[in-house]
């Protein structure tokens, strides 16, 4: 009897180990992420289109050396692309302009209310006795 309980509990342990293996390993593909363009943060968002539109590309270049595609279809999908590519680039490139213009606007402020404070006077130790 003692042998028949032995069996069943490795048996138990055994299905629920596996169990927890199974249930770790699904656990990424049962779990939400981030993969839907519009859930990312707009700079997250325009790297993952530059990514999307790289990959795009490479893609298409071997198509093309391989042969699947003529000269004249990779010549029409590549202008898209590469036209996407080049606004996604100067969009960029715009923000990053507003955000060092703020930046110079901000630290000019900054100067700004520090010029209009009273410096601060240095007590020195001659003063500083007299007191």
């Amino acid at each position: 009897m003692s042998g028949l309980s032995t069996d069943l509990v490795a048996l138990v342990l055994g299905m629920l180990l596996v169990a927890a293996v199974a249930c770790f390993s699904l656990l990424p593909l049962v779990l939400h992420t981030r993969s839907d363009p519009a859930e990312l943060a707009p700079g997250e968002q325009s790297h993952a289109e530059r990514q999307r539109l790289y990959s795009q590309v490479l893609e298409l270049e071997f198509d093309h050396q391989t042969g699947k595609l003529s000269a004249a279809d990779y010549e029409i999908l590549s202008d898209g692309l590469l036209a996407r590519a080049a606004s996604l680039l100067r969009a960029s490139d715009e923000s990053a302009t507003d955000v060092e213009d703020t930046l110079e606007q901000e630290i000019a402020a900054a100067r700004r209310v520090r010029a209009r404070r009273k410096p601060a006077r240095l007590i020195t130790a001659s003063r500083r006795a007299s007191l």
